[in-house]
């Protein structure tokens, strides 16, 4: 009967000792995932914050875009109503060769907000 409770003694101990064999594989397996799924996660986080980061440099360039045309228009304008108060004209209108400068010098601003800001 001794040799019987030392057998389930040892029988005990293995069962012990291969729970604790499994449960320490089942854990590291679990870290493993753990760290898998983090690791996704922060790769996923990354890859939406290069996107909204170029979504807001692109809404950046839009804006500078925008801010430069409306600068060049604000220019076409004032140097019109300069050359028709230069040439003392009561219509506004201007003979061609003097709106076709002013046209050409509106055109070069325009591409010129276009080369900077694509």
């Amino acid at each position: 009967m001794k040799g019987y409770k030392v057998h389930l003694i040892y029988a005990g101990a293995l069962v012990f000792v291969v729970l604790g064999i499994v449960g320490g594989f089942l854990y590291m397996q679990q870290r493993e995932l753990d760290f898998e799924k983090k690791q996704t996660i922060i790769e996923e986080l990354g890859k939406k914050a290069e996107q909204e980061r170029q979504e807001q440099e692109q809404l950046d360039q839009q804006a500078m875009l925008d801010t430069c045309l409306a600068t060049a228009n604000r220019n076409y304008h004032a140097f019109w109503d300069s050359e028709v108060a230069r040439l003392s004209r009561n219509d506004n209108s201007l003979p061609e060769y003097t709106a076709d400068r002013v046209d050409q010098s509106h055109q070069e601003d325009k591409d010129e907000c276009f080369k900077r800001y694509p």
